[in-house]
């Protein structure tokens, strides 16, 4: 059932306090603009009043850059609760501004870095038979990396072509120990989440009740490779996220970070997948057999791949609606 960009957050889910939030006499963009800063304010992210706007989460009508302008210039209420320097804005109580700033910049930098690397590889990865489109995911996509972050990727594959790709794939980072947990941990390659172009649809995968992490995880992802349109089918496919970010975007491919990529090895590889799934499934750690298809941590099929053991999904939903509810 979809859920109309009116009901918002506190109706999408009975566990969601709003209560105090409507007791307060706010706007509705007061509202949604708390919303958002209370949800980045878990990642110590500060915001731009543009970022704002994109992101905005849930309000009750499409409102326009100037009206979210308008508002954190001027709404008392904000004024108290936020704090800004050099145009980015976090919310208070936290971390000195400064500190949230300076370091934005610098993670940054170290992202500019690793996307150079993965530019590197691009055109290699784009060689193998199925894939039909990667993007950069996680702390990638929001360009804030650290020197122990891994380079998380997102692969797109051909129907019955997941398992091989993905042996294809892993196995010569594996042989160069460019894996995560590897003894060489500088800009490791991580590839914990594939599907196929009949899987692009990332709705079932997400938590019960509304998913903030999904859905910004989905409209945020940055293509570094793509063939024949494929982003423009994801993000038709993914409509249900602009229920909750009516005024976000998906990245277009990035002119310099991006690669047109090469034709990928010829003829029809697809009877080798079920090979391949025996060779992987064989090696699959401990946990991950415990865990497999048992919710939507970890997927294992031959439509979704998904190893995401440590899956913060929903502490962060708790920790955000502890925030929300926090009358600062």
């Amino acid at each position: 059932m979809k859920i109309p960009v009116s009901a918002g957050i506190f109706k999408s889910t009975g566990q969601m306090r709003g209560e105090r939030l409507r007791c307060l006499g706010m706007t509705d963009l007061e509202k949604a603009i708390w919303r958002t800063v209370c949800w980045f304010a878990i990642f110590e992210y500060p915001l731009t009043a543009f970022e704002f706007w994109k992101w905005l989460w849930s309000p009750g009508h499409q409102y326009s850059l100037a009206e979210v302008f308008d508002a954190l210039a001027e709404s008392p209420w904000l004024h108290d609760r936020l704090q800004v320097k050099q145009g980015f804005y976090a919310r208070r109580p936290g971390r000195p501004m400064a500190e949230l700033v300076a370091e934005r910049q610098q993670n940054f930098l170290d992202s500019v870095r690793k996307y150079k690397k993965l530019r590197s590889v691009i055109d290699w990865l784009s060689l193998a038979p199925g894939v039909r489109g990667i993007a950069a995911v996680n702390t990638m996509s929001w360009w804030q990396t650290n020197g122990q972050s891994d380079i998380d990727l997102f692969i797109i594959v051909q129907p019955g072509s997941i398992w091989l790709s993905r042996l294809l794939l892993v196995t010569p980072f594996a042989l160069l120990k460019k894996r995560p947990g590897a003894a060489d941990r500088l800009d490791p390659f991580c590839f914990t989440f594939f599907v196929s172009q009949s899987a692009i649809d990332l709705k079932p995968l997400a938590v019960l009740g509304a998913d903030p992490y999904l859905a910004y995880w989905t409209m945020g992802v940055v293509p570094v490779f793509g063939r024949a349109g494929q982003w423009r089918e994801f993000q038709a496919e993914n409509q249900w996220a602009k229920e909750y970010l009516p005024n976000a975007f998906m990245r277009p491919m990035h002119r310099e970070l991006a690669a047109a990529g090469w034709r990928p090895w010829p003829g029809s590889w697809k009877f080798l997948d079920q090979g391949a799934r025996r060779i992987q499934e064989r090696r699959f750690p401990e946990k991950i057999q415990l865990m497999k298809n048992r919710d939507s941590r970890v997927v294992v099929n031959n439509e979704v791949l998904k190893f995401h053991v440590d899956d913060p999904r929903q502490e962060f939903k708790r920790r955000w609606q502890e925030l929300i509810n926090y009358e600062a």
